[in-house]
């Protein structure tokens, strides 16, 4: 059995197919960095891990740039952050910076997966049905017309869905069956409806999704890894740097198979990844603005590169924020570096990080986007 492990969600691939998998735990939930919201500028900076208030068996994170949600074992999702487009979901555009409020879905709606993308989430629930709320500028939102959400609706033409993941104005769904769909602007304009991707290897299952800046990857049962949307910066790991509307597959090193990886990159930068390959080796590559591809270089990469920075640490789970990467070890604690213009990586005064710097401890459960980190304590 081979496992694969996307965002803050596990999950196992039994004879070709996925399944989410994650274990209840009563601790805590910290937040640090700060959140970016189109037309609002930068709000909710904090330099340190704080905790956020209220939460408790949870079993997956999802930091967004401008909000950041939490799903319980019961299948409650909850938001907080920015909500001028309405992305906490709770029939408001009141900012909630404090507690947590619960996302409105209609009465006796259980979650099982949880997305967001710039101003606005996702969710699938435990009927395979997938739910959006939020900004709609580009139709990421999959719903007829363009106008914002404030409370959850439901998507029309989606059954069957595991796993959903937003970033740069685009959404992908995961279906069961190891299909993907997607909603918004990437390269080949805006859709507003879901559309099949097209062009993955035939009779190979895609297994988890990520998604960064207008850009999108699918991890297949095979251990592949195929990118498609935006790659001037060589984001898609093709050895190219040209944005591509059809998937392309990364160039991971021969004789490898990945086991996990993680999309980023926010409005201001074009995106990296970072993957763990069944050799316990972790490979960068994209943009490297500052130096978040731990490679020790200054240059972006269009083919994955091995994280020299690491120094043979044992990882468990990688995440990649907008020029930052965050590592987890076996020991539980959170390593990161790159840029820390939101504090990050916990350096003052420092714009760029090149060094391992750990940030917090005892973390089970980390999510990342752009400037804004957290986790959870199990």
């Amino acid at each position: 059995m081979r496992r694969f492990v996307v965002g803050a969600v596990l999950v196992l691939a039994v004879s070709g197919l996925g399944a989410q998998a994650a274990q209840a735990q009563s601790a805590t939930v910290y937040r640090w960095g700060a959140y970016k919201t189109v037309g609002f500028g930068v709000t909710g900076h904090q330099d340190s891990p704080t905790v956020v208030p209220g939460l408790s068996n949870v079993v997956a994170l999802n930091a967004g740039n401008s909000a950041n949600y939490a799903l319980l074992a019961d299948g409650q999702e909850w938001a907080w952050g920015n909500n001028g487009f309405g992305q906490l979901g709770n029939d408001s555009r009141t900012n909630v910076l404090g507690n947590p409020v619960q996302v409105q879905f209609p009465a006796g709606t259980v979650i099982k997966a949880i997305g967001e993308a710039d101003d606005m989430a996702f969710a699938v629930d435990s009927n395979g049905n997938g739910w959006s709320w939020g900004w709609n500028g580009r139709g990421t939102l999959c719903v007829p017309g363009r106008h914002s959400r404030i409370v959850p609706t439901e998507v029309p033409g989606l059954s069957d869905l595991v796993a959903v993941q937003g970033g740069g104005g685009s959404v992908a769904w995961l279906t069961a069956g190891g299909t993907v769909y997607t909603c918004g602007g990437a390269v080949s304009g805006n859709q507003y409806t879901p559309t099949l991707v097209t062009g993955l290897p035939a009779g190979e299952p895609v297994v988890a999704i990520s998604a960064g800046n207008a850009y999108s990857t699918a991890l297949l049962a095979d251990g592949e890894i195929w990118d498609w949307g935006l790659g001037g910066a060589g984001q898609l790991g093709d050895g190219a740097s040209v944005n591509s509307a059809r998937p392309v597959q990364v160039q991971l090193p021969a004789g490898t198979y990945a086991t996990q990886v993680y999309s980023g990159g926010d409005l201001g930068n074009d995106g990296h990844q970072l993957a763990v390959l069944n050799t316990g080796a972790v490979v960068s590559w994209g943009s490297n603005l500052c130096g978040q591809l731990g490679a020790g270089r200054s240059a972006h990469s269009s083919v994955p590169v091995p994280v020299t920075v690491l120094h043979g640490m044992p990882v468990v789970f990688v995440a990649a924020g907008g020029s930052t990467s965050y590592v987890l070890d076996t020991a539980g604690n959170l390593w990161a570096w790159g840029a820390n213009t939101g504090g990050q990586v916990r350096q003052p005064d420092s714009r760029c990080v090149s060094t391992l710097t750990r940030v917090d401890s005892g973390v089970a459960i980390v999510s990342a986007t752009a400037s804004d980190v957290m986790d959870y304590h199990g």
